[in-house]
C-alpha cells in the first residue's frame, strides 16, 4: 500500500515537471507557484494514477480555482483514499 510520504513524492515530482516549487505536507497547492495550465496538468496527471477529480468540462475551470486553495495534506489524503477504495479486501 502506498504511503502518504510516497504520494507527496509523486506530487512533488509532478510539480517539478511543471516547473513549480516543491511543497510540504503542511503547505498549500498555491505554494507550488504553478500557473493555471500547470495546475491542470498536475491534476490531470495525478488523477490518472489516483482518480480524485469529479468535475468535467466547464466545471474544470471552477475546480481549478478551488484547487489552488487546497492544502497538500488534503490532496494527499484524497489520493490515499482513492487508492484504498479501489483495494480489494
Amino acid at each position: 500500500m502506498i504511503t502518504k510520504r510516497e504520494i507527496l513524492e509523486v506530487i512533488n515530482d509532478l510539480i517539478a515537471a511543471e516547473k513549480g516549487h516543491p511543497v510540504t505536507m503542511d503547505g498549500m497547492l498555491s505554494d507550488a507557484e504553478l500557473d493555471s495550465l500547470g495546475v491542470l496538468m498536475l491534476m490531470a496527471t495525478l488523477d490518472a494514477e489516483f482518480p480524485i477529480l469529479t468535475a468535467t468540462g466547464e466545471d474544470m475551470g471552477k475546480e481549478d480555482m478551488e484547487l489552488r486553495n487546497i492544502s497538500i495534506r488534503d490532496l494527499v489524503v484524497k489520493c490515499k483514499l482513492s487508492v484504498m477504495s479501489d483495494a480489494k479486501p
